[in-house]
């Protein structure tokens, strides 16, 4: 966002925000824009979304001396499983609602990953590019964990943008911008700054 923003005279204010503020800020118009999956949205007809930026791939992450195999929820039923407060997870919420899988939410994903390594959870959800720089900037997380080769959800996360605004020409020329950036290796770039 930053990236094409500043190229086109917009300025970026990064906020962090709880999820559940965040989506009642843009509901109104507070916040003009939220990265996001429509997936991840109860009523995605009630934003404007740009293309997706990157695919958002959710997966379980374990302690490496604590491997974890995961083909299908039923591997998990009995183990307790760390995910972020708010966030939701389709392939697994039946799971969670009847008590087959505990869950264990936390607010941000270093706290996750501490409790892991502690043996506080058996295993937590996480999106493996947001881990890497999660582990990126934890020295004490560097070579501690595993990955499953198969994904707990996948989606593409773009930007959804308030519709109490005109934010449609920006949007288009964002998506333009960001074709070009996905042809000319600049959005791959980027990207690896984080893994």
């Amino acid at each position: 966002m930053e990236a094409i923003a500043s190229k086109h005279g917009f300025s970026v204010k990064i906020t962090p925000l709880p999820e559940k503020r965040a989506i009642r800020g843009m509901a109104r118009g507070d916040i003009d824009a939220y990265s996001k999956a429509k997936e991840w949205v109860k009523n995605p007809k009630a934003y404007l979304w740009t293309d997706p930026v990157v695919d958002s791939t959710d997966v379980l992450i374990f302690p490496k001396n604590r491997p974890i195999n995961f083909e299908t929820p039923d591997d998990l039923k009995g183990k307790q499983i760390g995910a972020i407060l708010g966030y939701r997870y389709p392939l697994l919420e039946p799971y969670f609602a009847d008590g087959r899988i505990k869950r264990d939410d936390v607010k941000k994903d270093s706290l996750m990953l501490r409790k892991l390594l502690r043996g506080r959870d058996d295993a937590a959800i996480i999106n493996k590019l947001v881990a890497f720089w999660v582990i990126q900037q934890n020295p004490e997380f560097k070579g501690q964990f595993g990955f499953s080769d198969k994904p707990v959800g996948k989606a593409g996360c773009g930007f959804m943008f308030t519709a109490k605004r005109n934010w449609a020409p920006f949007i288009e020329m964002f998506n333009n911008e960001l074709s070009a950036m996905k042809a000319d290796g600049r959005l791959d770039a980027i990207v690896q700054k984080y893994q």
